[in-house]
Parts: structure tokens; C-alpha cells; sequence
């Protein structure tokens, strides 16, 4: 799949989108289309539309329907749950954005790395036909590269604005690797089985940041105060939170996670705002980690800074 279709796809999507549960016609849809620099100054083909829709379901597993008492096309499913796509698709539209208007380089910021978005494309059309990778890669903090052959890819996540590749190699060792290491990828004709859902449930979400680690997932409950609550409501945590007590100055929200290194370290950038209630065993390394930081961080009898080693 070239960019230029991917785009395209990501344009079609946006598009529809937008129109909400309503839907939007195909003459509307062509309208837009010759307003875009994506067209090529071509018209839009009813045939080209459908297999755009075709394509659209088989990559990203999207259903573009028809709704026949208005003949207006829309987005099946709630689109807005799929943060991956979302965020995909506003990348996309900066790039189109800044193509569209050269005076804007420069003047957009994201907290992505350069050519953090690069290999989407691929990597979507490897995921979506089930095809195994040739993946050439720099191991995390070296020059060093290494090569999988036979790679398998199971899904895209994004971290922080990072995109990572999770699969596994010919050893069925289960990998998550960021983009930015990523040097090139072979789209191969072998094909894999899809992955079964729970175990990808596993790796993909309920592992907690951009690491793989070999712990059990566990229910969390967590109090906040009302400040920091209410953020939560609006950018939950993480995709199982739930809140299940709400008083005058906090809330107590459900998770279900692996409570990992980096789990620990976003409950620390909530200071002391957030109380571990369960398990104990994460307001044990919560606690460990918070006076870490105050040993690391404190003074001199003279109010000096200490560097510690």
C-alpha cells in the first residue's frame, strides 16, 4: 500500500466520519474529493469509492454502510472508542494540512519523533492481510542491528504519543518495539493466523506503557482527590477504568492492568492526589518509589542540594 492510498483511505474515513450517525451522500462525498489535493484533479468514481470501502474494511477492519432510506454512507461502530485510529488519522490530516498550506511548517508541534508516523502504512496492511515481516531494527539504546526474518505483527500501540510494533519473532518471543529503531521493513507472502483475542487483550492492554513485563494482571482500585478525578473522567487512565465511589472531595476508580514499572511511575506524577487502595502490593512499590525520590531529592542541614551518586 503506498502513502498516497493510505492517505486517501485516511481522508475517506475522516470524511464520513464527521457526518456522524447521519451519513453523508456519495455526491457530497465526491464534492469534497475535488476540493482535496488527494484527487489529483481526478473525479471520484463510484467503482473507486467501493473498492476504497473494500479496502478500508479489510485494512482497518472499518464498515463504511449504507443507510438506503437516505442513501447516505457513515461509520458502523463507535469510531471514537478506536483512539488508535483517531490518532492516526489526525496525523494524517497534519500532514495533509501542511501540505495543503507550506506556511504552516513549523508553526504545528507534536511530541512525536521524526518518522514516528512513517511506517504506518506498512505495517497496517501487514496487520490487516495477516502477512509476516522482514524487520531490520536498531536495538533500543545501541547502533547495533539486528535483523527478524519471519517477524510476526499483531498490532500498533500507541504510548505517550510513541508508536510501538507489537509482534513476535521465529522463536515465538513476543517483542515491543518503538518505531524510531525501526530501520526497515519486507512485506512477505507468508501469511500467520490471527492472534487470539485474549491473549492479544493481554499484551495490548491490559500490559500497562511500552513494556512487556512477565507479571499478573490484577484489579486496581485507586482514590483521587476531586481535582484530579474529574481530569480522569474526561482522560481516563486507562481503557478499563471505571468509577465506582464519587463523594464531595474524591473518587474511587476500578482498573483492570498489569501494574507495571511504568504504571508506578504515572501514579507518581499525580504527587499527593492519589492513594493506592488495592492491591498492597502496588502501594508498597508506589511508596518505595516516593521515598526514593525524597532521599534522592533532599537537603542539607544548610538547605544545600546534595548530588547523590
Amino acid at each position: 500500500m503506498s502513502q498516497l492510498a493510505f492517505k486517501r483511505y485516511i481522508w475517506l474515513i475522516d470524511t464520513i466520519s464527521q457526518a456522524g450517525e447521519e451519513g453523508i451522500p456519495f455526491e457530497k462525498i465526491r464534492e469534497k474529493w475535488s476540493d482535496n489535493h488527494l484527487s489529483d484533479g481526478k473525479p471520484y468514481a463510484l467503482r473507486t469509492f467501493h473498492n476504497h470501502r473494500k479496502d478500508i474494511m479489510d485494512i482497518f477492519n472499518i464498515h463504511i454502510r449504507c443507510k438506503k432510506s437516505t442513501n447516505s454512507y457513515y461509520i458502523a461502530g463507535d469510531r471514537q472508542s478506536n483512539q488508535l485510529l483517531k490518532k492516526m488519522m489526525e496525523l494524517a490530516m497534519l500532514n495533509q494540512l501542511i501540505g495543503e498550506y507550506p506556511l504552516t511548517e513549523g508553526k504545528i508541534h507534536t511530541d512525536l519523533k521524526g518518522g514516528d508516523g512513517s511506517y504506518l502504512p506498512q505495517l497496517a496492511e501487514a496487520i490487516g492481510k495477516n502477512r509476516k515481516i522482514d524487520l531490520l531494527c536498531n536495538l533500543a539504546g545501541t547502533s547495533t542491528e539486528t535483523t527478524y526474518s519471519g517477524f510476526t505483527p499483531l498490532a500498533l500501540k500507541l504510548v505517550q504519543d510513541h508508536w510501538f510494533l507489537l509482534g513476535k519473532d521465529a522463536e515465538n518471543q513476543y517483542h515491543l518495539i518503538e518505531f524510531k529503531h525501526i530501520k526497515k521493513i519486507t512485506l512477505l507472502s507468508e501469511l500467520f493466523e490471527s492472534p487470539d483475542k485474549i491473549l492479544l487483550k493481554e499484551l495490548l492492554v491490559e500490559n500497562y506503557g511500552a513494556a512487556l513485563e512477565a507479571i499478573e494482571t490484577e484489579e486496581v482500585m485507586l482514590k483521587f482527590s476531586k481535582d484530579s478525578a474529574v481530569a480522569l473522567l474526561e482522560n481516563p487512565l486507562h481503557p478499563s477504568q471505571q468509577e465506582i465511589e464519587r463523594r464531595k472531595n474524591y473518587s474511587v476508580f476500578y482498573y483492570f492492568l498489569k501494574p507495571t514499572q511504568a504504571f508506578v511511575r504515572q501514579l507518581l506524577s499525580y504527587g499527593d492526589t492519589v492513594e493506592v487502595l488495592a492491591p498492597v502490593t502496588l502501594r508498597q512499590a508506589l511508596s518505595q518509589m516516593a521515598k526514593k525520590i525524597a532521599k534522592r531529592n533532599q537537603l542539607s542541614e544548610n538547605n544545600e542540594i546534595q548530588v547523590s551518586m
